[in-house]
């Protein structure tokens, strides 16, 4: 008895070891996120990361309040001027990373003749067709004391924009705090000490609840954080913090309404599946 008791023990041991290494393969077989998705993820992010270097586009040659250095010339084709000037934007920081504006924006209409088809005698025959250049100057715009000490920010501390980064979840349309900790635990992984700041509304708005800060630490893995108080704008309180440490900000937000976040290094990224990527840090 006792042997066969040993045996039917070994046995089942065997079993639960062959169950645990077939769920750990699966699991390593099976991406968490399709490549396809991820290389989309991969593009919009980095996308934005370009666009949101260029906090300004003009039409004049100069910007009140700054020293423009010209860069270079950027040219695209566009109906529209709204989507021109996307991609003036990404074509301007990608060719010349020092860029931060675009001046001179100017769009030229021209006729192009184009091959519309083949006659019936195998002749071709063509059309013309209104086409608009679009042209703008790259510039680095700097105060007119200078841009300050740019190796002052410490890549090594993060405030995380909590409330625009439980939007982060590609398969999602409502705001999580599993995003947040995933990029978290990124931060972390990549030795960045991470500072969390919420609107006051997270509560509401991802569990239903009001989230006292005791909660947040605890949903998080104890890391640092704030929930601003009802009534203060959280970008406010990032933009301070992240001056007052020296820290990026981790955020997709461009903060088109605060100026002072221009100078501030940005790390945008996504989680999708539970896989986050950041770019690296750029004002």
């Amino acid at each position: 008895m006792i042997q066969l008791a040993v045996t039917l023990a070994a046995l089942a041991g065997l079993w639960l070891l062959f169950r645990a290494v077939r769920r750990a393969l699966r699991g390593a077989a099976r991406p968490s996120a399709p490549l396809d998705d991820l290389e989309k993820a991969r593009a919009q992010t980095r996308a934005l990361a370009l666009r949101g270097a260029i906090f300004a586009v003009t039409e004049a040659r100069s910007l009140p309040g700054y020293r423009l250095e010209e860069l270079g010339v950027v040219r695209c084709e566009h109906r529209s001027g709204n989507a021109a000037e996307l991609t003036l934007k990404i074509r301007a920081a990608e060719t010349y990373p020092e860029a931060n504006v675009l001046t001179r924006l100017s769009g030229r209409e021209y006729q192009q003749r184009y091959r519309a088809g083949t006659g019936p005698r195998g002749k071709p025959y063509y059309k013309t067709r209104t086409r608009t250049e679009w042209t703008a100057v790259a510039c680095h715009a700097a105060p007119p004391g200078g841009d300050g000490p740019r190796a002052a920010w410490d890549g090594r501390r993060a405030v995380v924009d909590g409330s625009n980064v439980a939007f982060w979840e590609r398969n999602s349309d409502a705001p999580g705090l599993e995003p947040v900790r995933a990029v978290v635990d990124f931060l972390r992984a990549e030795g960045v000490e991470p500072l969390v700041v919420f609107d006051a509304s997270i509560g509401h708005r991802t569990i239903g609840r009001h989230l006292r800060k005791a909660d947040m630490r605890r949903a998080l893995g104890r890391v640092r954080c704030e929930i601003v108080p009802a009534g203060t704008v959280a970008d406010r309180r990032i933009i301070a913090l992240a001056s007052e440490m020296s820290a990026v900000i981790v955020t997709n937000d461009l903060f088109r309404d605060h100026p002072d976040s221009r100078p501030i290094p940005k790390r945008r990224g996504f989680c999708l599946g539970g896989v986050v990527e950041l770019t690296e840090p750029r004002a």
